[in-house]
């Protein structure tokens, strides 16, 4: 018994940490007003499971506070033969920041839950991730768009478990927590008709990993005002 516990441990120590959802960076632009539907295809690399995300999301905000939700699915990844659903809820609220003002201060959290096979006879482990930061972003107004690059520091609480399992009698639960620093930036390009378009990095660091999850994704939006 001891073994498979002290096994399913370690297994559960190395899995990588990935970001907002597996293969998407954490996107904290600003507080969107009004309605915003919005798509995003991402993908990371070996430290954040390799595979190609795709992510649809939706969320209503005021002037000074949004929140919202989100649905992603990972396939070909390092980490699972079968595709991975995660799904998300996202919030921020505006600190600093206006209309007349370019320079735009926030505070960002959200929390997302997934859970991937670790080889063992189809058992999986539950991830949820919790991160929580501030994000800064510049409004630089132009005749026909606005451009907005902004960064994103955080701190990312991720819980990971097992349940017990039939592997032996009276197996029990295995759970490990971690708190790592992440850091997300980008350029969000706003059209005049609502639609928008945002580019993304981001960077998870964490020393037990060898091969910090990193994940860059390329997203389209229309906010409804």
């Amino acid at each position: 018994m001891k073994r498979i516990m002290t096994g399913l441990l370690v297994t559960m120590l190395a899995l990588p940490l990935a970001a907002q959802a597996p293969g998407l960076p954490v996107v904290n632009a600003g507080v969107a007003s009004g309605v915003k539907f919005g798509t995003m295809v991402g993908r990371g690399n070996d430290g954040a499971g390799s595979g190609t995300t795709v992510a649809v999301s939706g969320s209503v905000g005021s002037r000074r506070a949004a929140i919202g939700g989100y649905l992603a699915r990972m396939a070909g990844s390092s980490w699972s033969d079968d595709p991975i659903t995660a799904p998300g809820v996202v919030g921020s609220y505006r600190l600093a920041g206006g209309p007349l003002v370019p320079v735009a201060i926030h505070l960002p959290a959200g929390g997302r839950r997934y859970s991937t096979p670790i080889g063992l006879g189809g058992e999986r482990v539950s991830v949820w991730q919790v991160p929580v930061g501030v994000g800064i972003a510049w409004t630089i107004p132009q005749p026909a768009v606005a451009i907005r690059p902004w960064i994103a520091p955080r701190i990312q609480y991720s819980r990971q478990s097992l349940p017990g399992t039939v592997l032996a009698a009276r197996a029990e639960s295995v759970t490990t927590t971690d708190v790592a620093f992440g850091l997300s930036g980008g350029v969000a390009f706003g059209l005049l008709n609502g639609v928008g378009i945002d580019l993304a990095v981001d960077r998870v660091f964490d020393d037990r990993l060898t091969s910090k999850p990193t994940t860059v994704g390329v997203g389209v939006s229309l906010n409804l005002k």
